[in-house]
């Protein structure tokens, strides 16, 4: 039984951490929630192909083991942010069932009744798997209460109170403390104990390659080639070509694409421009060459995109 990875301490810089958590927001697709009270014996497991998702035990104590068989004692307040399949579990002896909400309303109840409380959240994708920056998070995070930022445990208060309540704008709150706490974790966590190793911190640390992702964040809209950009970061198109691939995991104009297409996404929701405005703010000369991109990437149309979240 383990309570924390034992990975070798590093720290990341102010600057670099503003790009991180840009990265982070515009790189999953929107958040799901659930708080509950449980009683009993029970045990749920979990598959992350198009999550990463985190636990926090707001009362009582709960136990998670992963693929590997290792265990984790989650008490009161205790975070975990989970990247690969796992039990979360009262009692690990009891087979586990797969999640699902019908499961999960079979082992909750009433708060007067309960014995474990807990905050559950989930950062959604279609595929975590070929994501640049989740798919390299360890199996576990953990946080534990007493022994991090004292902002975590304000967000989780709030988030608690959010749930508790009913109030106007709900939906909006807790999605944004939700993405809130995912940067305070992975801050906690790259400040404790992440791996210099891995690809997408090191790039942010390579002077080159956090040139490149903020020019493809803040900039994405100019007429970017793979040589404009290399002049800019200052390197050749040949070393950028390769050492973006190989520690961001995605070629540079590809992830350039990416990028632009979650912007148009985000304001097909969010704002009431035409798509030739929108085609235009974020690259394309056309909402014809918008259209045709998005749709290759995300599968439907952004007109059929943006009706049915308009209906939902």
């Amino acid at each position: 039984m383990s309570d924390r990875l034992k990975l070798p301490s590093n720290d990341i810089a102010a600057h670099e951490l503003d790009l991180l958590t840009d990265i982070l927001t515009a790189s999953h697709e929107g958040t799901a929630y659930n708080r509950g009270w449980y009683s009993g014996a029970w045990n749920m497991s979990f598959t992350t192909d198009a999550e990463r998702g985190f636990h926090v035990v707001t009362s009582g104590e709960a136990w998670i083991r992963l693929k590997s068989g290792d265990v984790y004692h989650l008490r009161e307040g205790d975070v975990a942010l989970m990247s690969e399949y796992h039990e979360l579990a009262s009692d690990l002896s009891v087979p586990a069932v797969p999640f699902t909400l019908d499961n999960c309303d079979m082992f909750q109840s009433a708060p007067e009744d309960g014995e474990i409380s807990l905050l559950c959240g989930a950062y959604l994708f279609d595929d975590a798997s070929k994501n640049p920056l989740f798919s390299q998070l360890p199996p576990i995070i953990l946080v534990r209460r007493g022994d991090r930022d004292g902002a975590i445990d304000t967000l989780i208060e709030l988030l608690d109170r959010e749930f508790r309540g009913d109030a106007i704008g709900f939906k909006s709150v807790s999605e944004r403390l939700i993405d809130t706490l995912l940067i305070y974790v992975l801050r906690h966590w790259i400040a404790r104990s992440c791996p210099s190793e891995l690809g997408w911190l090191k790039a942010l640390r390579d002077p080159v390659l956090a040139r490149t992702l903020s020019l493809l964040h803040n900039d994405y809209a100019e007429d970017w080639t793979l040589a404009r950009i290399a002049r800019t970061a200052g390197t050749s198109r040949a070393s950028l070509a390769r050492k973006f691939t190989a520690e961001v995991g995605v070629p540079v104009i590809q992830y350039l694409t990416e990028r632009r297409l979650e912007a148009a996404r985000d304001m097909l929701v969010t704002s009431t421009r035409s798509l030739d405005e929108i085609a235009l703010e974020v690259g394309y000369a056309s909402a014809f060459s918008l259209s045709k991109a998005f749709k290759r990437h995300f599968g439907e149309a952004p007109t059929h995109f943006a009706m049915s979240r308009a209906s939902a």
